[in-house]
C-alpha cells in the first residue's frame, strides 16, 4: 500500500485510546491482531506479521519525502521481492483490516 503515513510515539495506551474515543473514533470490527518481527537494513524496514484469521505477510516499506524517492523505493522494494522469489504483482495493497471483512463476509455466504 503507498499513503502517507504520520506516526508518533504513546506513553500509554488506555489513555491514547480514551482521547480517541472522547473526539469520535470507535474500535473497528472486526478488530484486527497480530505478531510483528521488525528487521531493519539501510533505511528499510521489513516486518514479518501472522494476522489472526489470515496468515503470514511481509511488508516491506521505505519512508520518503518525494514522489522522486517514492519511485527508487519501490524499484528498491521491487529487486527485494525478486530475490526471495516473488513480483510487485505479487503483493497486496489492502489493508488487513479490510481482508478480515472481506474474509468474513465471504464465509456468511
Amino acid at each position: 500500500m503507498t499513503r502517507k503515513e504520520l506516526e508518533t510515539g504513546v506513553e500509554d495506551g488506555k489513555i491514547c485510546r480514551n482521547i480517541l474515543q472522547a473526539i469520535g473514533y470507535f474500535p473497528a470490527a472486526p478488530e484486527v491482531v497480530k505478531e510483528r518481527q521488525m528487521l531493519q537494513k539501510d533505511g528499510m524496514t521489513a516486518c514479518l506479521d501472522h494476522v489472526y484469521g489470515l496468515g503470514d505477510f511481509l511488508e516491506i516499506e521505505i519512508l520518503v519525502d518525494s514522489e522522486t524517492k517514492r519511485e527508487e523505493s519501490l524499484c528498491q522494494i521491487e529487486v527485494i521481492l525478486n530475490r526471495i522469489g516473488y513480483q510487485l504483482s505479487d503483493t497486496v495493497r489492502t489493508s488487513y483490516l479490510t481482508m478480515i471483512q472481506k474474509r468474513r463476509e465471504r464465509l456468511k455466504k
